[in-house]
């Protein structure tokens, strides 16, 4: 993050245009909106349209406005949002859902600076600096004849790229306590600390929403809690389930097709109970074991997670999970 904010800063100065990719819930309005309030724009307005969040038949008009009588119901002059932006900012989120029809007359606002309104005849300087945000790959996109070639190049002078949680898992404990503090505030508590158990759980967890989804699972934790610290009872359980299903998922990969019942006795000194249905399973004799490795190696879980032979984040996912238990 912290290059990706030094990226950020050398377009600053500039007026070019730029294009934010990443995942949903990554924080690409964030970066938007830091690019306007540290740049020579940041005295003017900062103005966002979701492109997918508007009807097809109603964004043209949201984004460039309408004169008088240029449709049935047009009474007076509509001001769009480029109007809206004039000396500013103007954010395209998801500019990979704009349809192709919409995108020449924007092609013409990012190469001339110059737009009309729906139904008028003057042509407007745009005095916007145009930042767009997409989770698609416009690349690929244009590649594919689905969106404009000659608009993306104009729209990807400066590229920014936002990365998932999951690339950046060692961030999260700095954005749980900062979310913790956030919605605390907000429900007028005292802010709560974090079980050890938990962070580990939440460092562990895939995140496909990303930061927005880490801090609604915040904000829930937070509410739910009865006492001064947050512990594994409340987390969503939405989110256990996930985490349940990440930490089986390497398991059930590599697990042999299950043998037909036999009436043989175990072996002496097993451990294992005969035909009382007591039986251990595979989860809980893999629980015992990453306990024993714990034990072993007194708690250390780099050292742990060697001994094992996984990765850190899979020891996490498995030590949730039994915490979870």
């Amino acid at each position: 993050m912290r290059a990706l904010l030094r990226q950020l800063g050398l377009a600053l100065p500039s007026t070019v245009s730029v294009l934010i990719g990443g995942e949903s819930g990554t924080g690409k309005e964030l970066l938007a909106r830091a690019l306007h309030e540290h740049g020579p724009r940041a005295k003017g307005p900062f103005v966002a349209v979701n492109c997918s969040g508007i009807p097809v038949d109603l964004l043209e008009s949201e984004l460039f406005g309408y004169e008088r009588g240029a449709f049935t119901g047009a009474t007076q002059r509509k001001h769009g949002r480029i109007d809206q932006a004039q000396g500013g900012t103007l954010l395209l989120d998801e500019i990979g859902d704009m349809p192709l029809s919409l995108q020449a007359k924007l092609l013409r606002v990012a190469q001339e600076s110059e737009y009309q309104r729906l139904g008028g005849t003057e042509t407007l300087r745009a005095d916007v600096r145009i930042v767009s945000a997409t989770h698609r790959d416009l690349a690929v996109e244009a590649e594919a004849g689905r969106f404009r070639t000659d608009l993306y190049f104009r729209l990807a002078r400066f590229v920014l790229h936002s990365p998932p949680l999951r690339e950046r898992r060692e961030d999260i404990p700095a954005l749980v306590q900062h979310f913790v503090g956030l919605a605390a505030r907000k429900e007028g508590r005292v802010v709560p600390a974090v079980a050890p158990r938990v962070m580990e759980a939440l460092q562990a967890y895939d995140y496909p929403g990303n930061v927005r989804e880490l801090e609604n699972t915040i904000g829930y934790a937070v509410i739910v809690a009865r006492g001064a610290l947050i512990t594994m009872a409340d987390l969503p359980v939405t989110f256990l389930r996930a985490l349940s299903a990440a930490a089986a998922r390497p398991a059930a990969l590599v697990a042999p097709e299950p043998a037909a019942p036999s009436p043989a006795r175990p072996p002496a000194g097993s451990g294992a109970p005969s035909g009382d249905g007591s039986f251990p399973t595979l989860a809980e004799v893999e629980q015992q074991h990453v306990q024993r490795a714990m034990e072993r190696t007194g708690g250390n879980k780099v050292e742990a997670a060697r001994l094992l032979d996984i990765s850190r984040m899979a020891l996490y996912r498995k030590l949730a999970l039994a915490g979870a238990r």
